[in-house]
């Protein structure tokens, strides 16, 4: 009689066992999901913005692959002693034409150094050595082409400098300056 009260007992206390680890392993289980959800919700909160962010600067450039050209119509993209004038045109995309915020020039010469200029709506022209102006009206303040718009520049290099190309690379109102979108000509003494 003995062993026979001692099994209910032991077999009691084997079941409180059992159903505090069936506890356990439902709690952990659950814990561990919750632990999880959050992570991926903390993560996903810092993740998908600079995705997203990422993605539009990526593409942002694309509808400008080719919004400036040089344009040969009027006999420029040429200098003359250490006068370069170079005609810049514009797409006729006018909701483009909105994004713009300037033009952005760059001069290379033969060893490959280059001047770096930068043109933006009511910035002051200027004759001087390292200038730019618009031709044929050298105090007026400098703006960008419109869309279809054509513009031609006049730059003063100074006197050791001697520009081979030139390229042109749009500039955005958010500073962005869509450089995979270049322009580039060769510049040749011009014709009188």
């Amino acid at each position: 009689m003995h062993a026979a009260t001692r099994m209910p007992r032991l077999f009691g206390l084997d079941n409180m066992i059992q159903n505090k680890r069936g506890i356990s392993d439902v709690v952990a289980t659950v814990l561990i999901m919750m632990i999880t959800i959050a992570a991926v919700a903390v993560i996903a909160g810092f993740v998908v913005p600079f995705v997203r962010n990422s993605l539009q600067k990526s593409t942002e450039c694309a509808a400008y692959k080719s919004y400036y050209t040089f344009d040969e119509s009027f006999g420029y993209n040429c200098y003359d002693e250490n006068i370069y004038s170079i005609s810049i045109k514009a797409s006729f995309g006018k909701l483009l034409a909105e994004n713009v915020g300037g033009i952005k020039i760059v001069f290379s010469d033969k060893s490959g150094a280059s001047m770096v200029v930068e043109i933006k709506n009511d910035s002051i022209s200027s004759q001087d050595e390292g200038g730019i102006s618009i031709k044929g009206s050298p105090f007026e303040n400098l703006r960008i082409p419109g869309p279809g718009g054509v513009i031609t520049y006049a730059y003063s290099a100074l006197a050791e400098e001697q520009f081979l190309s030139a390229e042109v690379y749009p500039v955005l109102k958010n500073g962005r300056i869509c450089a995979d979108s270049k322009e580039s000509i060769d510049l040749i003494a011009c014709r009188d």
